[in-house]
């Protein structure tokens, strides 16, 4: 069974369906196996060269609203996470 979003009114490139596709690449990554070997390789490439490509400019814009709005203390540990998880993959 392939990727499917919970919430189907949502675009493909919202952060939280790309978050949310993250996760199952993970989750397939620790099941194991061969399968799991291919989901972890497409998972770190997806993660440099998409994710990472954009998030931390999307920080950058919603650092405008003021370091106090709680919608760019979310960004930003997205954004932690994003080089977390980069740093793992390298």
């Amino acid at each position: 069974r392939g990727f499917q979003p919970l919430v189907d009114s949502l675009r493909p490139d919202h952060l939280s369906v790309e978050l949310a596709f993250m996760a199952h690449l993970r989750r397939l990554e620790a099941a194991g196996g061969e399968k799991g070997l291919a989901a972890g390789r497409f998972a770190d490439e997806f993660l440099r060269r998409h994710l990472a490509s954009w998030v931390p400019t999307l920080c950058a814009v919603a650092r405008q609203r003021g370091e106090g709005d709680e919608y760019v203390r979310l960004i930003e540990a997205v954004r932690s996470w994003i080089d977390l998880d980069a740093s793992a993959a390298a």
